[in-house]
């Protein structure tokens, strides 16, 4: 099993990579917990299927939160350029317009989105 959230911290053009492999996993765990034939049995490989589903949420929570880290030092690094380098005064209520329209913020939003769409 690949360790995505070192490959998404590495490079965040993984993310869909990352998300295309969740899905599946996702379509697989449905498939796992069916419970079907000799109940004693199922329910003996139950505690595995779930060590093994919640590894995997928490792998996807630590993606999480590292996009989301990775968002706010983004915003910040943004939100100092804008009250710095810009020529008037602004308020820092416009200055955060001024972040959340950046293209940079947005594809970084777009990727937590993800992300988020997959837990």
């Amino acid at each position: 099993m690949i360790n995505w959230y070192n490959e998404v911290s590495r490079n965040l053009a993984k993310i869909p990579d990352c998300v295309a492999y969740f899905d599946k996993e996702l379509l697989e765990a449905k498939k796992q917990c069916k419970i079907y034939g000799n109940l004693e049995r199922a329910s003996a490989a139950l505690p595995g299927i779930v060590e093994e589903r919640f590894s995997q949420l928490q792998q996807l929570e630590a993606i999480l939160e590292y996009l989301n880290i990775e968002l706010r030092r983004l915003r910040s690094k943004t939100f100092r350029k804008y009250l710095e380098n810009y020529n008037r005064a602004l308020s820092s209520r416009d200055a955060e317009k001024y972040v959340d329209g950046e293209d940079d913020v947005v594809v970084d939003v777009s990727g937590e989105d993800a992300m988020v769409v997959v837990r």
